[in-house]
C-alpha cells in the first residue's frame, strides 16, 4: 500500500534525489515495537536488511523508554509508528543491502538548537529521544531553530554508524546526494553518501 515519489530538487547549487513516502495512513499511527516487528518481518526483506531495521527500532524504543520512563516494549510510537517512518527505515536498510555495503561510518552531526513541536509539547532541539541515539556521535551546533536530524535517521545512526569521524582513507568510487523536504537558507538541507 506505499508508493514512492522519486524526483529531484535543488538545496543551494546542489543537484539531489528526492523521495516521498506516500501512504494510505491519515494522521499520526500509535504503534509499538511488536507491531513494528511484525511489518518488518511481513516485508520479505534480506535478512540482513531486516536484521539492521530490527535493530534501529529496536534502539527507538529503548530511547523513547529512557525518555517516557516506560518498558520498551510498551512504548507507543508517535511520530514513527507510521507507514513512513517504517519506509523510511526498510529504504534504507534495503539501500545498504543492495549496494553491498558491509561498513558504515559518518561525519560528525549537525544538530540545531531550539524548540519543535510533538505529540507530548514542545520539545527542546535536538529532541530528547534524538539526543540519546546520538550518545557516543560527534555533534556539531548549528543555530537553525530546526531539526536536521530526524528521529528515525537518528535511529538508523545508531544500528548502522561503525564509526564517527573524518573521511577516513578511501578510493571514491561514487556519490549521491539526497534531499530532505525543508528547503533551508542557511545550509543546504542534503545528505550525501
Amino acid at each position: 500500500g506505499l508508493d514512492l515519489e522519486v524526483g529531484r530538487a535543488t538545496r543551494h547549487g546542489i543537484a539531489a534525489r528526492r523521495v516521498e513516502v506516500v501512504t494510505p495512513e491519515e494522521g499520526h499511527v500509535h504503534r509499538h515495537l511488536a507491531d513494528m516487528r511484525a511489518l518488518i518481518d511481513a516485508a520479505g526483506m534480506p535478512p540482513r536488511a531486516a536484521a539492521r531495521a530490527h535493530a534501529a527500532f529496536r534502539l527507538l524504543a529503548e530511547a523513547e523508554g529512557r525518555m517516557h520512563d516506560a518498558d520498551p516494549e510498551h512504548v507507543h510510537f508517535h511520530e514513527v509508528g507510521g507507514l513512513d517512518a517504517l519506509a523510511d527505515v526498510c529504504g534504507v536498510a534495503l539501500a545498504l543491502e543492495e549496494l553491498g555495503i558491509e561498513r558504515v561510518e559518518c561525519s560528525p552531526i549537525p544538530c540545531s538548537r531550539g524548540f519543535v513541536d510533538a505529540s507530548h509539547g514542545r520539545l527542546p532541539l535536538p529532541a530528547p529521544a534524538t539526543l540519546e541515539l546520538l550518545r557516543g556521535a560527534p555533534l556539531v551546533p548549528l543555530e537553525l531553530g530546526v531539526a536536521l536530524v530526524a528521529l528515525t535517521a537518528a535511529a538508523l545512526l545508531a544500528a548502522t554508524v561503525e564509526r564517527f569521524g573524518a573521511i577516513p582513507a578511501m578510493t571514491l568510487e561514487g556519490v549521491g546526494y539526497g534531499a530532505g523536504s525543508r528547503d533551508l537558507e542557511q545550509v543546504p538541507n542534503v545528505v550525501r553518501v
